[in-house]
């Protein structure tokens, strides 16, 4: 997903349903030189800051993304003739 960026702007709010926070994580990549850093994490959304914001309107790309949850195999009963 690709975001507008103002010029200053200083954090970025993303709200929608999301699954409980330690459900899924997020991948910023913004278009100028900076950090980021997570400030909220909720299964509303989330809040990023940036270390610098932008001198010019940017962009900042984000993935959301749930681990895998594998599942666990039964151990099969073995029959007893």
């Amino acid at each position: 997903m690709n975001f507008v960026i103002k010029k200053g702007q200083k954090d970025f709010c993303f709200k929608c349903g999301l699954p409980e926070p330690e459900d899924y994580g997020i991948t910023a990549i913004p278009s100028w030189s900076t950090t980021w850093y997570l400030v909220e994490k909720t299964n509303e959304g989330f809040i990023l800051g940036f270390g610098t914001a932008p001198d010019k309107i940017a962009s900042l790309d984000l993935t959301l993304y749930t681990p895998l949850k594998p599942e666990i195999e039964k151990p099969q009963k073995k029959s007893h003739k």
